[in-house]
């Protein structure tokens, strides 16, 4: 039958897919804490590495979002 659900899991392969996500996100910054300093255009900014690499990610997302839209 269309529209069913064929096996009887508690959750969705999206539910399971953000939990591991999530996992690995967890330990990621767990095993980043350490401090690191970045410099840009001057001013210089201490921070956790996972901050600064979130932000460089962030970044990264946004500037290939704007340059992946078609005009019009």
């Amino acid at each position: 039958m269309p529209g069913t659900r064929s096996s009887r899991l508690p959750f969705s392969a999206r539910q399971l897919a953000g939990v591991v996500f999530l996992l690995i996100a967890v330990v990621f910054i767990l095993q980043n804490r350490s401090s690191t300093t970045i410099r840009f255009l001057g001013p210089e900014v201490t921070t956790p590495l996972w901050v600064a690499l979130l932000l460089s990610f962030i970044l990264g997302l946004l500037a290939g979002g704007l340059l992946a839209r078609k005009p019009g």
